[in-house]
C-alpha cells in the first residue's frame, strides 16, 4: 500500500498525465456542447422560415403534379380502394414543416448511439495515453533504476505501478462519464423532457461498459511500455493494432476476418452485442451475411490479449537488466 501511495503521488506529478486528465474532462464538455447546440429548441424565428420555405414547395408545379396524379390514380401510387386517397398522397408526396426543421429533441436514448459511442472512444485514448506516458517517462529519464535500489522486488514495482494506472484511469474516467451523462440528464430536466428510468439503466450500463474499455486500455498501454521501455514503441504498436490490423485481416484470406478487428469487439462490448459481415456464410445473401457478436465473447477477446500483454510485460520487466 505504501508503494501504491507512492506511486499514485508519481502519477499526480506529472505534468503530461495533469494535461491529459484536463483533456478527459475537456473532450466530452466540448462533445456535450456540441449535443447541446444540435438539440436546441427550435426557435420562432426559425419555425416561420420553415413555414415560407413549405409555402413556397407546395406551390411548386412540380411539388404539384405527382400529387395531382396521384389523386387522379391513386390505385397506381399503391392505395387501395377504401383508403382515404387524398390523406395518403399528401404523406407520400407532399413534405410538412418538419421536413425543413432538421433538428431533434435531446433523447439520451438516441445519444447511446451517437455521442456516446465517441465520447468513449476518446476517453480509451486518453487513458491510453496516461498509461503509456506514465511509465514511459520512468524509462526515459532512467529513474526506474533508482526506484529498484529502495525497492528491489520488480514484480512488485510492476504491480504496483500497474494498480496506479487501472486506480487513477477508473477514477478519472468515471469522473469524466458521470459528468457528460450527468450533464445530459440535468440537461434533459432543464428542456422538460421525461427521461424513463430503464433509459437512465441503460445508460448507466452504456457508461460502465465505456469505463472498461478506457481502463483496460489504459493498462495495457502501461503493460506494452513496461515491454518496450518505449512510449514511441507503444503508440506505433496501438496504432497498427487499430489502423493497420482491419487492413491486414481483410487482405489476408481469413475466414471471418472481421470477427477478429478490434472495432467490431469495441463495439460489441460497448453496444452490449453487434452485428457484422461475413460472407463465408453458408447461403450468404443479403441480411443473412450479418453474423451476431456477443459482448460476452468480445469482452473475452479483448481479456485474452490484455493477460497475454501483461504476462510477457511482467516476464520481461523480472529477467531484463535495467539500465
Amino acid at each position: 500500500m505504501r508503494l501504491l501511495r507512492v506511486e499514485l503521488a508519481r502519477m499526480r506529478m506529472r505534468r503530461a498525465v495533469v494535461l491529459l486528465v484536463v483533456a478527459c474532462f475537456a473532450v466530452p464538455a466540448l462533445v456535450w456542447m456540441s449535443t447541446y447546440w444540435n438539440t436546441r429548441e427550435v426557435s420562432q424565428a426559425e419555425k416561420d422560415q420553415a413555414a415560407v420555405q413549405l409555402q413556397r414547395t407546395l406551390e411548386d408545379p412540380q411539388t404539384q403534379r405527382p400529387y395531382e396524379r396521384c389523386l387522379a390514380s391513386p390505385d397506381k401510387f399503391g392505395i387501395a380502394p377504401g383508403d382515404d386517397a387524398r390523406t395518403r398522397c399528401e404523406d407520400m408526396l407532399l413534405p410538412t414543416i418538419d421536413s425543413y426543421l432538421s433538428r431533434s429533441p435531446l433523447s439520451l436514448e438516441d445519444e447511446m448511439v451517437s455521442s456516446g459511442p465517441t465520447v468513449a472512444v476518446l476517453l480509451t485514448l486518453m487513458l491510453a495515453l496516461i498509461g503509456t506516458t506514465f511509465a514511459g517517462h520512468d524509462w526515459n529519464t532512467g529513474s526506474l533504476g533508482n526506484q529498484l535500489i529502495f525497492e528491489p522486488r520488480r514484480v512488485r514495482v510492476w504491480w504496483a505501478k500497474a494498480l496506479a494506472v487501472t486506480i487513477g484511469g477508473a477514477a478519472v474516467g468515471a469522473a469524466s462519464l458521470l459528468l457528460y451523462w450527468g450533464g445530459l440528464w440535468l440537461l434533459a430536466n432543464v428542456r422538460g423532457i421525461d427521461v424513463p428510468h430503464s433509459v437512465v439503466a441503460d445508460v448507466t450500463t452504456h457508461a460502465s461498459r465505456a469505463l472498461l474499455l478506457a481502463v483496460g486500455a489504459a493498462l495495457l498501454a502501461y503493460a506494452l511500455t513496461m515491454l518496450f521501455r518505449n512510449t514511441v514503441a507503444t503508440l506505433g504498436v496501438l496504432f497498427g493494432i487499430n489502423l493497420l490490423a482491419p487492413l491486414l485481416l481483410s487482405s489476408s484470406g481469413i475466414n471471418n476476418a472481421e470477427r477478429w478487428m478490434p472495432h467490431v469487439n469495441f463495439t460489441a462490448v460497448l453496444q452490449g452485442g453487434t452485428t457484422y459481415y461475413n460472407p463465408d456464410l453458408s447461403d450468404c445473401a443479403g441480411d443473412i451475411c450479418q453474423e451476431s457478436l456477443s459482448s460476452t465473447a468480445a469482452l473475452t477477446y479483448f481479456a485474452v490479449a490484455l493477460v497475454v500483454v501483461v504476462v510477457v510485460s511482467v516476464w520481461s520487466f523480472r529477467r531484463r537488466d535495467v539500465p
